[in-house]
């Protein structure tokens, strides 16, 4: 169990049957630690920093999102699997914020599968990736992880000028117009951090992408939906509102045989 970096008792669960598979390794990282410190995302932050810099300033400290990984040895086979799991900001106006939480998500998965790949007979491990990432299957998030890039001039970056956050009584408000369509639960409580950006320069203009955002390449490359064609009409129901928010992605040379069925909107009416 991985808590957010916040007061409210909210995270990420993970649950491995022992006897099915050895753990050789687990990792948690935050999002605003991670995206500060990768040296693999260093022009993304330093491009981030200079188009952005309120967001490094004081959006990005707030972040309370964590990503959880654990490295398993299947014991039948031997085969060494990477999971990973996490659950993205909430709000609809903050798909900007979610692409780089995908492309944070998607380095930290492929540095433990290259990790881990002596381990595996020289094979690159394959990998399990999953989570409420709170992004419809359209959106840029999501696409990162399935198509493997998104161009620095895709709309969703457009919404880092729609975006606001303030703190009242250790309250999270956020002051932006709520678009349908994207983001269903609230994180509860601000944790700041102060992050330091000394001895990083912003990234030249002469060298910035065009548009508002930055090029995207996902170290992991294009991962599979496993319910891609199976009809799932929704994985989230709730006060009228009905989206797909939540994947289960896979990275290697996987075959799935079958998923369980989601509910139908009949079955959760009163």
């Amino acid at each position: 169990i991985s808590l957010k970096a916040s007061k409210v008792s909210e995270g990420c669960a993970m649950f491995v049957r022992r006897g099915a598979f050895e753990v050789l390794e687990e990792r948690d990282a935050l999002f605003r630690n991670f995206l500060r410190s990768s040296p693999e995302l260093r022009r993304v932050f330093r491009e981030v920093l200079a188009k952005w810099p309120d967001f490094v300033s004081s959006i990005l400290p707030r972040m309370t999102t964590i990503f959880q990984l654990s490295v398993v040895r299947h014991v039948a086979s031997g085969e060494v699997i990477v999971l990973a799991n996490t659950h993205l900001f909430f709000h609809p106006n903050a798909r900007h914020i979610r692409l780089l939480q995908v492309m944070c998500f998607a380095q930290l998965v492929q540095e433990l599968r290259e990790k881990h790949r002596g381990a595996n007979g020289g094979r690159l491990p394959r990998a399990i990736v999953c989570g409420d990432l709170n992004s419809a299957p359209s959106s840029s998030a999501a696409q990162l992880l399935v198509r493997g890039e998104v161009p620095s001039d895709h709309a969703d970056w457009d919404f880092f000028s729609q975006f606001a956050w303030r703190d009242d009584d250790d309250a999270v408000e956020l002051q932006a117009e709520a678009e349908p369509g994207e983001g269903d639960d609230a994180v509860g409580g601000a944790a700041a951090e102060e992050g330091s950006e000394e001895g990083l320069e912003p990234l030249p203009e002469a060298e910035w992408a065009k548009g508002k955002g930055v090029t995207l390449r996902s170290p992991a490359g294009p991962l599979s939906d496993a319910y891609v064609g199976t009809g799932l009409a929704f994985t989230n129901y709730v006060q009228g509102f009905q989206a797909t928010l939540d994947y289960i992605l896979t990275g290697g040379a996987w075959r799935v045989r079958r998923v369980l069925p989601g509910p139908s909107e009949e079955e959760l009416m009163p």
